[in-house]
């Protein structure tokens, strides 16, 4: 959650912004002689006045009533990480409906399938696959995204000077209808180069099924989420999860979702399906950023 303290002007009580993933612990205190009263300071560039005073109604939605002479409730705004997200949850908090089939995610699949792969492409998958073949029960998630993953990026070259990059561990927010979405994707495809903009894509990885902080698919489709409002749902927002050797494709537009059947990457004609979907996926970038 993001904490909201304010003052006026003429050192009374009224508004300014201090941002945590809590409220300070002696936010319902008042004295200059804290650590944490310093340190709000110098987020704010300012001083905040001796007299300011605070109290914290409840912890989960909290509230600090502030004034002079009449009280102003200044709430909390609820705020939910990437991990802590499953898609239960946001189809619960969003509104949002899975559908068998979405024309963003059937398109990108069929055209996908029609995408030549060169010679190298093969002889490099096939080198991939010998690799995967001998370590996917053995590798830990940072093995798997360093050995596997990454290369298979790699082979697209999703990249182009001040236009678009792929990221990893970048931090991305916004605000969703009233709730603070916030994480770190594994992977994130987006405008800006230097850092991300606007997210295009989203990638999640997860050794097993189900990790004990999120689920994979419910992490990919929030950072779907903050892209589709930082775009201001101009177009679909693609996304996808990669649980061992199991790769599937999302797809987000308005208020429906769609993922696709996995992708065996010990398969490999499977595995050539991946590389062509991801390539697709390139050309669906380029058409976006022209």
């Amino acid at each position: 959650m993001r904490g909201i303290i304010r003052w006026r002007p003429d050192n009374r009580p009224g508004f300014g912004e201090c941002e945590g993933d809590r409220a300070p612990d002696n936010f319902a205190h008042r004295g200059k002689d804290s650590g944490v009263w310093a340190a709000m300071e110098a987020a704010f560039s300012t001083k905040i006045p001796q007299n300011f005073t605070s109290t914290e109604v409840d912890g989960k939605r909290s509230c600090f009533l502030i004034g002079a002479n009449s009280c102003i409730m200044a709430g909390m705004e609820n705020r939910l990480t990437f991990n802590q997200c499953t898609l239960p949850l946001l189809d619960k908090l969003f509104g949002l409906r899975r559908v068998l089939e979405l024309p963003a995610l059937t398109n990108w699949l069929a055209e996908g399938a029609k995408v030549s792969l060169s010679e190298l492409d093969h002889s490099k998958l096939a080198d991939l696959h010998e690799l995967l073949w001998i370590n996917a029960d053995s590798w830990n998630e940072q093995e798997l995204s360093l050995h596997f993953i990454g290369p298979i990026f790699s082979m697209v070259k999703f990249s182009k000077i001040y236009s678009y990059n792929l990221f990893a561990g970048r931090h991305i927010e916004t605000t969703v209808q009233g709730y603070l979405l916030a994480g770190e994707p594994d992977g994130l495809i987006a405008s800006g180069y230097y850092e991300p903009e606007i997210p295009y894509f989203a990638f999640a990885e997860y050794k097993r099924q189900r990790d004990p902080s999120g689920d994979p698919a419910g992490q990919a489709l929030a950072a779907m989420l903050v892209g589709q409002t930082l775009n201001g749902h101009q177009h679909p927002v693609y996304g996808a999860y990669v649980v061992g050797r199991e790769w599937y494709f999302m797809a987000l537009y308005e208020q429906h979702y769609a993922v696709s059947r996995g992708h065996n990457a010990l398969q490999t004609d499977e595995l050539a399906d991946i590389l062509r979907i991801l390539k697709q996926l390139k050309a669906i970038i380029i058409a976006l950023t022209a």
